[in-house]
């Protein structure tokens, strides 16, 4: 099953093309392998979306089914390495003949297949989108729903917080993060998408902080097409984009708080994205919230024409982003974002230049005249 072209292995938790429901990783992959389908041979290695915690697939590039790998034990964010899935993963790059392995994400994987590919001299490269190599709580919320400042806590009080949400006994943090510093030492490579994101985990991990190939790389998006034309920031009525997920950590309970309250303003609301009905469906109610407006999910660059009549966005994710795919989306679009101050949102949005994220400042600049 040799290839002509160079071969390039990705391994993540989930490709666009394989299940409805997808993030910036997806999106992220889908980009880039549209960019390198002419010069090699693109494969997918993805837990799969049927059995779960049991199997993974791999797939070719147009997310046909090449192989699947059927494992006796479940997979969790606590499990560093496998026998099964090892041997598995080290068949694939010898039958593909692997040139590089691209890791993205190793939810659903084991940290050890890094290992597997340093063992096997196959160069490698990860690129680090979120901070699940710093807790298996990957948004770095604490039990108390809270952003938990990971760099500035000791492991112990790791424990408390793991014990309290997951049962997971003291210590584990502690021998869970000595091996992620051995496993991100074996990339050849390490990309962030921001400073930021680097500088956080640097704190926590001396294989990061010294390692010896560190860039840092935006996320590129698709080119945003759109049929119709942008209204003037001048409108009658105020109208709010919400892009992306609505889900908790990206702020939906505070939106959701929020937009009841614009009962009798002239202000909209355009909810663009995965939309948790069993959650927020109440937010359908047409009658109750005739200025909330819901689109579902989007394909990746084709953003509904609503969107551009739409003067700013909402971007209060609770978490902080490693970089946000949203909020490039809004500028290309043309909104003018308004961002919780932390992580890449806080990072990337200059108050009152590109955005804002003194909420006092945008009130006076663009709700006074609308409520």
């Amino acid at each position: 099953m040799q290839s002509i072209k160079p071969a390039i292995l990705f391994v993540a938790h989930n490709i666009v093309r394989n299940a409805g429901v997808f993030g910036g990783v997806e999106v992220y992959l889908k980009n880039i392998s549209l960019s390198l389908s002419d010069e090699y041979s693109l494969y997918f290695y993805v837990p799969d979306s049927k059995r779960g915690l049991h199997s993974c697939v791999l797939l070719d590039e147009n997310g046909n089914y090449i192989r699947k790998c059927n494992f006796s034990t479940p997979t969790s964010s606590w499990l560093i390495s496998c026998n099964e899935r090892e041997e598995a993963f080290s068949s694939i790059l010898i039958d593909l003949n692997i040139t590089v392995v691209h890791f993205h994400h190793l939810i659903g994987h084991v940290p050890s297949l890094v290992e597997v590919a340093k063992n096997l001299c196959i160069p490698s490269v990860m690129t680090i989108h979120d901070y699940y190599a710093v807790c298996n709580t990957y948004t770095l919320l604490s039990f108390k729903n809270t952003y938990c400042n990971p760099d500035k806590i000791a492991d112990s009080q790791c424990d408390v917080c793991l014990w309290e949400v997951h049962n997971i006994v003291p210590g584990s943090q502690s021998r869970r993060r000595k091996y992620w510093n051995n496993i991100l030492a074996m990339p050849e490579t390490l990309i962030f998408n921001t400073k930021g994101s680097f500088e956080l985990i640097a704190k926590i991990y001396h294989a990061v902080s010294n390692h010896k190939d560190i860039t840092i790389l935006p996320v590129p998006i698709p080119r945003i097409y759109n049929e119709g034309s942008k209204s003037a920031v001048n409108h009658d009525r105020l109208k709010v984009a919400i892009l992306g997920n609505f889900i908790p950590i990206k702020g939906a309970n505070v939106i959701s708080r929020v937009i009841p309250m614009f009962a009798n303003s002239n202000v909209e609301f355009h909810i663009c994205g995965n939309f948790d009905n069993n959650q927020y469906g109440w937010l359908r109610n047409s009658e109750a919230f005739p200025y909330v407006h819901i689109y579902g999910n989007f394909i990746p660059g084709s953003i509904p024409n609503e969107i551009y009549e739409c003067q700013v966005s909402l971007h209060l994710s609770i978490s902080p982003e490693t970089y946000c795919l949203a909020l490039s989306e809004a500028w290309a679009c043309g909104l003018v974002p308004v961002v919780s101050d932390i992580g890449a949102l806080g990072e990337r949005v200059e108050n009152g230049v590109n955005g804002y994220m003194d909420f006092p400042y945008f009130r006076r600049r663009f709700l006074t005249s609308n409520l």
